[in-house]
């Protein structure tokens, strides 16, 4: 009877000592509130484009508004952004910005000069959005047409210059418009001389040509003529008066 008292009370306190063990390593990896993880950023979740197309003019900008997952953040938290057309106000196509503590990024993407579409990304946190950008044509508002002398002697051999600028109020008008010239005399509808070129692609916002009179019995007042055109629209157009003598 005696062992097996004995043998009782061992097994109690070890159970005991046992039960305290087990008190001691639940209480030791217990962390206080104050230190619970704080979130960490889980990415970008969206990427607005204002507007989100614009004029391709080489002057308009378009603004960019990234959305960052979860607060609260790291100061130093960034979202780095690419385009495929235009460029950021650096003129880079990639740039790095800070996140706000509202969880928002802001940049801004310069219009090119010629009509594109492509993709605006935006990365943080290994997480990457996109959002489609659209420039369109920019049409001149008015041409301009000057020349090099108002007096043009008759004949093959005599040339002026007539240049035409395209022009618009922000930027410059987009590349691809045809510009055509003509010149009638009076009353006349057919074309009064020669133009080389005579019809011409923009490939920027000033066309040049030379104008003659052929005919050296010709004399007179000759109005020249600059149509600029796309497709079957007629955009602009403009004319001015010059004087055939022998």
């Amino acid at each position: 009877m005696t062992r097996l008292g004995t043998r009782a009370v061992v097994l109690g306190l070890g159970a005991a000592l046992v039960g305290v063990a087990c008190k001691d390593v639940t209480f030791g990896i217990k962390e206080p509130p104050d230190q619970a993880p704080k979130p960490v950023p889980k990415g970008v979740t969206k990427v607005d484009i204002t507007p989100p197309t614009d004029t391709a003019d080489g002057t308009s900008a378009v603004t960019i508004k990234v959305t960052v997952d979860t607060l609260p953040r790291p100061s130093d938290n960034r979202v780095t952004l690419t385009t495929t057309v235009g460029t950021f106000l650096g003129a880079t196509t990639t740039v790095t910005v800070p996140v706000n503590d509202s969880g928002l990024a802001y940049a801004q993407v310069r219009a090119p000069a010629e009509e594109s579409s492509g993709l605006i990304s935006a990365t943080a946190a290994g997480v990457t959005q996109y959002a489609a950008i659209t420039f369109v044509a920019a049409p001149p508002t008015r041409v301009q047409l000057t020349t090099s002398d108002f007096v043009l002697k008759a004949g093959p051999g005599n040339t002026v210059t007539l240049t035409a600028q395209l022009l618009r109020p922000t930027g410059t008008p987009s590349p691809g418009d045809t510009v055509t010239f003509s010149a009638v005399a009076g009353a006349a509808s057919s074309d009064v001389g020669q133009f080389i070129p005579k019809t011409v692609v923009s490939t920027s916002n000033t066309v040049t040509t030379r104008f003659s009179v052929a005919d050296t019995s010709f004399r007179g007042p000759v109005t020249a003529q600059v149509t600029v055109t796309r497709g079957p629209k007629v955009r602009v157009s403009d004319s001015i008066s010059l004087l055939a003598v022998p």
